[in-house]
């Protein structure tokens, strides 16, 4: 590792601290937005909703949570099972836990999450290309939920998102259908295309129609869940605040935290979802 560091070019470091620096400022950009939403709001205000806040609520928030990570393990079985490893499944979902526990936590899921995955399934005994392939799978599936989630919320719910960025239903609508058309055209290449593909170098197999069938289904439960833990928690939510708005709210934050590279999405999340709402 010392060895890779010292070998880096000029433009690699520069690159490093140039990600630093955007992350940096779109986080205090971020705050800056959230001291504005919250301006006519204390602290005192804060502290005494929570505290009045049914217990109901926040067991109905863990459950939905745990139900989340249930599905997040998942994703790892479908990967190991695309790769044929026979890795037990009470092993594969302890990996899995860790990896996306930290990741998600403290961000840069790429690295966090790849990193640890690699340490934990070599330690299982998977080769580097298996393992690859698992966290390129799982990779995958998580933006299959992405586009599948957000592009049926923009197609079926898209009075929210269109009065939040401007722009005509005519516009939003078409744009939910696009989304979920690479979403059909995936499942169609799994489950008709059966040579492999060679990408940069690499050489793999589409997973069966039916593999792919379950990423695209696990992934959407897995985002519906997460949305479900925030939209538990709001005691009385008005008529027009719907879930399926809460949805398409949370997967656009979620990506413009993810997008940020700031650890977590700390800020950038907060203020898109406030926002979004």
């Amino acid at each position: 590792a010392m060895g890779g560091a010292e070998s880096e070019s000029p433009m690699q470091k520069w690159g490093k601290w140039l990600g630093v620096a955007v992350g940096a400022i779109v986080f205090a950009i971020a705050l800056y937005s959230l001291r504005r939403e919250f301006a006519t709001y204390n602290v005192r205000q804060v502290r005494s909703a929570v505290r009045f806040l049914h217990p109901i609520f926040i067991v109905r928030g863990a459950l939905f949570a745990i139900a989340a990570y249930a599905a997040l393990i998942v994703y790892d079985v479908l990967a190991l099972r695309y790769i044929k490893s026979a890795l037990p499944v009470r092993r594969t979902a302890f990996i899995s836990f860790i990896a996306f526990a930290f990741s998600n936590a403290l961000g840069f899921p790429l690295l966090l999450g790849g990193g640890l995955r690699y340490r934990l399934y070599n330690a299982a005994g998977l080769s580097s290309a298996d393992i690859a392939l698992t966290i390129a799978f799982s990779t995958v599936t998580f933006w299959l939920g992405v586009l599948s989630v957000a592009g049926g919320t923009l197609l079926f719910a898209p009075s929210g998102p269109a009065a939040v960025f401007g722009i005509p239903l005519s516009i939003v609508q078409p744009i939910g259908v696009l989304l979920l058309l690479v979403v059909a055209a995936y499942l169609l290449l799994c489950a008709y295309y059966r040579r492999p593909i060679r990408i940069v170098g690499w050489e793999f197999l589409p997973p069966t129609g039916r593999v792919a069938l379950a990423q695209v289904v696990i992934s959407a439960v897995d985002w519906l869940l997460v949305a479900a833990v925030l939209w538990s928690v709001i005691p009385l939510p008005p008529e027009h605040l719907t879930f399926s708005l809460v949805v398409g709210a949370f997967v656009l934050a979620q990506v413009a935290g993810l997008v940020s590279h700031v650890p977590g999405g700390l800020g950038v999340f907060e203020f898109t979802f406030v926002a979004l709402l």
